[in-house]
C-alpha cells in the first residue's frame, strides 16, 4: 500500500488483519514538493517527490494528521502496525524555484514554480528561503 493515500489504506486494515497481516507501510507523512506546472519527464508530481519534505508538518499527499492518526488507531485496532517511511535527515534543497539562484556551473538559472500541501516555506540547506 506504499503511495496509497491514508483514508485508503485505513480501508483495508480490517481486511488486512483478518488475512493475518502484522503490519502495512506506508509513503512519508510529511509535507513535500508538488507542482502543478512542472511535469518530470511528462509524470506530474512523480511519487519520488514524496521524498522531498519541505516543513516536518503531517499534511503530506497521502492525506492530514488527523487522516494519519485515524489510519493508525483504526490498524491498530485490528492488530495491523503502521510503518510510515521518513526522511527525517534533510528538507528539499534550495527553496522555491521561482527564484534565480546558482546552479553547478555558477551561472543563473529560473525553474518551473513548485509549492507544497500548506504551502510552507522550505525548510532548506541553502539561502533562497529569505527570499521566499
Amino acid at each position: 500500500m506504499f503511495g496509497w493515500p491514508h483514508a485508503d489504506v485505513e480501508a483495508e486494515c480490517e481486511a488486512l488483519g483478518k488475512m493475518g497481516w502484522m503490519g502495512v507501510k506506508i509513503f512519508p507523512a510529511m509535507e513535500s514538493v508538488l507542482s502543478y506546472e512542472w511535469p518530470q519527464s511528462g509524470e506530474l508530481n512523480p511519487w519520488y517527490w514524496y521524498y522531498q519534505p519541505v516543513s516536518y508538518n503531517l499534511h503530506g499527499r497521502g492525506g492530514t494528521r488527523d487522516e494519519l492518526r485515524s489510519l493508525i488507531k483504526t490498524c491498530r485496532s485490528h492488530g495491523v502496525r503502521v510503518y510510515a517511511d521518513a526522511v527525517i535527515n534533510h528538507m528539499s534543497g534550495g527553496g522555491n524555484d521561482l527564484l534565480k539562484h546558482r546552479n553547478g556551473s555558477g551561472s543563473c538559472s529560473t525553474w518551473s514554480a513548485k509549492d507544497s500541501q500548506d504551502h510552507s516555506y522550505y525548510s532548506t540547506h541553502s539561502w533562497t528561503y529569505e527570499y521566499n
